[in-house]
């Protein structure tokens, strides 16, 4: 009887497609652990790990997550000119200004970070250091509002 089925449909937003083709794209992340619980001990010589009901918890975490799987490999500059191109009913001169500041930003070792590990204290390291390395005030006050 398996060997009759030919294919599954799921019904999205009104339209029926194949699970494949609504599946494309989609990673398949797998986790393993020497763990069921918690409070399992350990097998001899294996490393320390976390329990597979805490590492389901994280993945359901990540799913949830806010955060698109695309910032998770982006870069700050790729946000930044992502930012740039919603900017469209602007005047010249700030576009020269946005212009300006993505020059100076790509310059940077800053702006190769993946956005979901830059932490506070890396973005005001990184304008502290603008400020030391002689760009105006202004210009680091304007990479501030970006």
């Amino acid at each position: 009887m398996a060997n009759r089925i030919k294919g599954i449909t799921v019904e999205i937003g009104g339209d029926t497609t194949k699970l494949q083709n609504a599946l494309r794209g989609v990673k398949p992340k797998f986790v393993y652990s020497w763990k069921l619980e918690p409070t399992d001990p350990l097998p001899a010589g294996k490393k320390p790990c976390l329990s597979l009901r805490e590492l389901e918890k994280q993945v359901e975490k990540e799913i949830d997550s806010p955060i698109s799987p695309l910032a998770k490999k982006m870069t700050v500059l790729e946000l930044a000119q992502r930012y740039v191109k919603t900017k469209v009913a602007v005047r010249p001169n700030t576009k020269q200004n946005y212009g300006f500041v993505l020059n100076l930003l790509s310059k940077e070792d800053f702006s190769n970070k993946i956005i979901c590990k830059v932490k506070t204290s890396d973005a005001k390291l990184f304008l502290s250091s603008c400020r030391k390395t002689g760009k105006a005030i202004a210009q680091s006050e304007m990479l501030e509002g970006f």
